[in-house]
């Protein structure tokens, strides 16, 4: 891969939004005490088993009032608003067709407003676990942020999602699909449950033939999906994944002899002229950098594949290329680094595969980052 295609793609925005609605129900407002039904029994989670203050109610939705998070400042209890939970009786596939960001934002900002205390900002983000009617345990969680207000800051015209989460069970649903979205494994071991666990399992296995036919199917063209995942890896090591869960790798993982190593690069200085042939400035000169740490046996391989732009850039190369089979090996490769102990034969095993079988590839294409 040239750096100059990495360089571009590195730039690359991801805007996340609510799914196309195919109607909308329009309502009164959020906070008529009259919509409110009585008697209906608020949902419970798995951290939180406790009732919930219904504060909004119609034909779609019942929306409940968590409670407070409580904290202590310098001795003092503090109490903040910690958001809602919605149920509703439709499908979770179908909450795209009933809830629209306009109708959300119709509810929400104002039901924030009133229970949280104050007015809300730009930056100021409301969060929202959802329910199906009779689940007792929340499927997703989304943080929503109202972007279109007025001056007063009263009127929000959409919410937009800043960050979503599954639950337990909508995570495993997903695991179920992606884990199969490379094929079923050849032979069932380590990492099959993962997402492009076909592949993970197919390295843990030494499986080269398996690998071979993967990546003439998935990878880029002369590429193959082990130099990404292995970059990805190793830049991970040490870093807080996507999940929001640190490695356990500072005191457990990293063995004697583990070394640090910085890839840098300056950007080129463009000059600029006015018309007249006056310095009109210049840009460029920018120093991009990213430092991994790894164990002794993975730096020779390190030295061949570690970018200046980290490991982050293959998500960013398999999501704006659509590459995805190469974003579902790299997000299995990430969970494994999560829920399997770097300790345990399965990932040494794994380790000492990802390092071999990479070297191999490198070697036979002549391959140069």
């Amino acid at each position: 891969m040239k750096k100059k295609l990495l360089a571009g793609l590195a730039t690359g925005l991801f805007l996340f939004g609510m799914v196309g609605i195919t109607h909308a129900v329009m309502i009164g407002q959020a906070n008529n005490d009259q919509n409110v039904k009585e008697k209906v029994k608020p949902p419970t989670d798995d951290d939180a088993k406790f009732k919930r203050d219904l504060v909004f109610s119609n034909d779609l939705i019942r929306v409940y009032s968590r409670p407070p998070h409580i904290s202590t400042v310098m001795g003092k209890t503090l109490e903040s608003f910690s958001g809602f939970d919605i149920e509703y009786d439709f499908e979770h596939a179908d909450r795209g067709k009933y809830l629209s960001s306009q109708y959300l934002a119709q509810i929400l900002f104002p039901l924030a407003r009133k229970h949280s205390g104050r007015l809300l900002s730009r930056e100021d983000t409301v969060t929202v676990y959802y329910y199906k009617n009779g689940e007792t345990h929340h499927w997703d969680s989304v943080d929503y942020y109202f972007p279109v207000q007025d001056w007063n800051g009263k009127t929000a015209k959409y919410a937009e999602i800043k960050h979503h989460y599954l639950g337990e069970a909508a995570e495993k649903q997903q695991n179920k699909s992606d884990s199969s979205y490379l094929g079923e494994c050849a032979v069932k071991g380590p990492f099959c449950d993962l997402p492009g666990g076909k592949y993970l399992n197919a390295i843990y296995r030494n499986d080269t033939r398996t690998l071979d036919a993967m990546d003439s199917k998935y990878a880029l063209r002369t590429d193959s999906l082990l130099v990404h995942i292995a970059n990805q890896y190793m830049y991970d090591y040490d870093r807080k994944t996507y999940t929001g869960y640190f490695l356990n790798t500072a005191a457990e993982c990293f063995e004697s002899g583990a070394r640090t190593k910085t890839f840098s690069m300056t950007t080129d200085v463009v000059n600029y002229k006015t018309l007249s042939g006056l310095d009109a400035g210049s840009v460029g000169g920018d120093r991009v950098a990213s430092t991994y740490t790894v164990n002794a046996e993975f730096y020779p391989l390190l030295l061949k594949i570690g970018s200046h732009l980290g490991g982050n850039i293959e998500e960013v190369i398999a999501q704006n290329l659509n590459l995805k089979g190469m974003n579902m090996a790299l997000k299995g490769a990430k969970q494994l680094q999560i829920k399997y102990s770097c300790k345990s034969n399965e990932v040494k095993q794994f380790e000492k595969n990802l390092i071999s079988l990479t070297d191999r590839f490198l070697k036979k294409k002549n391959y140069s980052r």
